[in-house]
């Protein structure tokens, strides 16, 4: 198609926006955290200043290694960073209900804390580790200020790729700063939505019981199945975003606190403000029966409270 001079100038100028344009929204819907510090130079973690020795891309993210951190701790970081899965923006059905047999999230085993059933948009992708975190990636990164690892015996599970448990709502966020300061990454723990929507398979979901089917003896390990003891992570079937033990094993730590669901829709929810300041746990564990082992059954604990069933699994944020 013949243009008039006037019109390959226009053609010229309209280009280069159009391609900022792209070149913004794909920055918007990118995992990477930019790299905003170099080597030698300082930035602030968990409120204090903290000196980078060097910075390392891992993956899709960019680690600005603390001077003090060991070449043990940087394996482990490696590792944890290896097995980020990616979960998707989308929207799903949250909750169960035994109502409706035809209805969203049916399920004769629903708790009266599962319902409402209600829709929730999450408005960003996040990074969640396929795996909970294990005894050894708790023992390294804590070094010096590991105070649970002491509890753990073969009476209940003992060994490097065994999930860490005992861990209260304080441990595992004290463990994620810690990892945080190594880092200069934004490890946290799941919103309650998040956890669940990651669960059930996020976009890929075929709405099953329990993470990745209805079959729990495949699927969890649970009271029935695991010999009374916390397992390896990964063993049994992953659901449809490759992520394992998201039902039983060990309870996993939400950032929420406890309070009843609404019936309305909500966008990326996080209670702050719950009852009795409680926080969520998620999936059940090995010394519950399956029914408990549900990708909608939620549980709470006070902050400081440790049992020998409940550890946490990782989440990084989208930049």
């Amino acid at each position: 198609m013949y243009r008039t001079k006037k019109e390959k100038l226009n053609m010229r100028k309209v280009i280069p926006i159009i391609l900022s344009v792209v070149a913004i929204v794909a920055l918007s819907i990118s995992c990477e955290k930019e790299p905003s510090f170099l080597p030698g130079s300082y930035r602030y973690a968990n409120d204090e200043l903290v000196y980078i020795d060097s910075v390392e891309t891992v993956g899709n993210f960019t680690v600005h290694w603390n001077e003090n951190t060991t070449n043990e701790q940087q394996y482990v970081v490696r590792e944890i960073l290896a097995n980020m899965v990616q979960i998707p923006a989308g929207y799903f059905y949250m909750g169960s209900q035994k109502i409706d047999s035809l209805g969203n999230n049916y399920d004769t085993f629903t708790q009266p804390n599962e319902s409402p059933v209600h829709e929730v948009r999450i408005s960003t992708p996040f990074y969640i580790n396929k795996y909970e975190i294990t005894q050894r990636e708790w023992s390294v990164i804590m070094a010096e200020e590991d105070h649970i690892s002491f509890m753990w015996t073969s009476i209940y599970g003992l060994g490097n790729d065994i999930a860490a448990y005992y861990l209260s709502y304080e441990d595992a966020t004290t463990f994620i700063s810690k990892l945080n300061t190594i880092t200069g990454l934004e490890f946290r723990l799941p919103t309650e939505a998040e956890w669940e929507y990651a669960a059930r398979g996020a976009r890929r979901s075929h709405h099953t019981i329990y993470s990745g089917g209805t079959n729990p003896d495949g699927l969890a390990w649970h009271r029935g199945n695991s010999m009374d003891n916390v397992h390896a992570v990964g063993q049994l079937g992953s659901n449809e975003m490759g992520l394992y033990d998201m039902s039983g094993n060990v309870w996993e730590w939400c950032a929420d606190e406890y309070a009843p669901y609404s019936s309305q829709f909500q966008t990326d929810p996080l209670c702050e403000n719950g009852e009795g300041h409680k926080h969520v746990l998620r999936g059940g564990a090995w010394s519950y029966f399956p029914s408990y082992c549900r990708v909608s059954t939620r549980d709470y604990f006070s902050p400081s409270e440790r049992s020998f069933s409940n550890g946490a699994r990782l989440v990084l944020t989208c930049k």
